[in-house]
């Protein structure tokens, strides 16, 4: 996770993203990026794909944890060269298709309902937060992380 790791909230800084790509540049290794909480972030964290330019990184992400955990529905972003092979392994590995949440995802984002809901979930969830930091400083429990933004 480059952008609010589960369950740390930690972010990715651009000097660890930059070594963690040379080392699997050395050791020729593909680094999946597991993006689903990039929604709920305020200011987007470096992410591995944008540094690398997709040669190395393959990058998910999913409507799941913003819209709800029945719409299974997602994203990947991969080199071009391997989508053909990426389509024919999720033709081959799904008996039904998630045609319904596809196309719930899509009207969201086309008319812009997705942008507003997700303003509104991050609103909820940083006041949230923030009532929940004050309860543990009452306590004397102290997170060893600012977090920035997420659900948790």
């Amino acid at each position: 996770n480059s952008g609010i790791h589960n369950p740390t909230g930690a972010i990715l800084s651009p000097v660890t993203a930059h070594r963690l790509l040379k080392l699997a540049d050395q050791a020729e290794l593909t680094i999946v990026e597991d993006d689903i909480f990039a929604d709920f972030e305020h200011s987007p964290a470096p992410r591995l794909a944008a540094f690398d330019g997709l040669q190395r990184v393959v990058q998910i992400g999913s409507f799941s944890k913003t819209l709800s955990a029945s719409v299974r529905c997602g994203f990947i972003a991969a080199p071009p060269d391997w989508m053909e092979g990426l389509t024919d392994l999720k033709i081959a590995t799904t008996f039904g298709g998630a045609r319904l949440s596809a196309e719930l995802v899509l009207t969201l984002l086309k008319d812009g309902s997705y942008r507003k809901h997700v303003e509104q979930l991050r609103t909820r969830l940083s006041l949230a937060m923030a009532e929940t930091a004050g309860r543990l400083k009452v306590m004397g429990i102290a997170p060893w992380i600012d977090q920035a933004a997420g659900m948790f």
